[in-house]
């Protein structure tokens, strides 16, 4: 058995930390998301891919909570999520970022991973008053655990910079450590290359490779087929608004499905290069 193979087999045995069935979302007349259904299971990262239009950022959105479907149902675990808000869906591990990055720009970069810290009752007056101590151990322990993933994601150098002075690849790498230093156990990350130098890419691939191996389980959602490639051992097509097609990402470029929705050719006049 091939290593992809066995991480693959693994994934399917794992447990099912977020669902959708039968999603749908129309604006108007315009269905963007039709039918959707999966089952992202604990631990790798899969990819989600398919034409601009396809409903990828609308089911992300869906997903999050920053829009509500007009049909269909979510689940986190065994828990129905459907109608949770965004922040509800955030404290209960599921996190998401953007096709643009936000940050607390007027925050140094320290500041950023600090406020992403569960609150552990910093945010009662009253158990700040009769737990002071306690607080103040938590404070502690975050601000060592912030200076790790500072050092981790090399933005030491820059933990007193403004967040907004930072370039886009560096703005990702703070990302990646305010989800790891929130604690969250799903990150839904949309198209996060986007807007990155090509010479910070590497980094930032890196810095979701990290995710990973911390245990946060990754829906990436991304237009760079080599970096699917690299990164994901099971991948979904999305087409039309539903998920069409599911595998590796060298099995779904072999099939016509692909090659017509995600790329516009026929795999019959000479296959795909991907």
């Amino acid at each position: 058995m091939t290593l992809p193979q066995a991480v693959e087999n693994a994934a399917n045995t794992a447990e099912v930390l977020l669902s959708a069935q039968d999603l749908e979302k129309s604006f108007g007349a315009v269905h963007a998301v039709r039918g959707c259904s999966f089952e992202l299971h604990a631990g790798g990262i899969r990819g989600l891919i398919g034409p601009n239009g396809s409903g990828k950022s609308t089911l992300v959105n869906l997903l999050s909570g920053l829009q509500m479907p007009t049909g269909g149902a979510i689940k986190l675990g065994d828990q129905t999520i459907t109608k949770w808000s965004p922040d509800r869906r955030a404290n209960s591990g599921l996190v998401r970022t953007f096709q643009s990055a936000r940050l607390w720009g007027q925050m140094s970069v320290a500041e950023n991973l600090m406020v992403a810290a569960p609150a552990r009752g910093r945010d009662s007056l009253l158990k700040t008053f009769f737990m002071r101590g306690r607080l103040e151990e938590a404070e502690a322990a975050d601000r060592e655990r912030a200076s790790e993933l500072l050092t981790r994601f090399n933005l030491w150098r820059l933990r007193g910079q403004r967040a907004h002075e930072l370039s886009g690849g560096q703005a990702r790498l703070l990302e990646f450590g305010r989800i790891m230093m929130s604690g969250a156990r799903i990150a839904l990350l949309d198209e996060p290359l986007a807007g990155v130098n090509p010479v910070m890419a590497d980094q930032v691939v890196d810095g979701i490779e990290t995710l990973s191996a911390s245990g946060v389980t990754v829906l990436l959602i991304e237009h760079d087929l080599p970096t699917i490639r690299r990164l994901c051992s099971s991948v979904m097509g999305m087409s039309l608004g539903k998920i069409v097609m599911e595998g590796t990402i060298d099995e779904l470029a072999r099939t016509e499905v692909f090659a017509e929705a995600y790329l516009g050719a026929s795999t019959r006049t000479g296959g795909t290069n991907v």
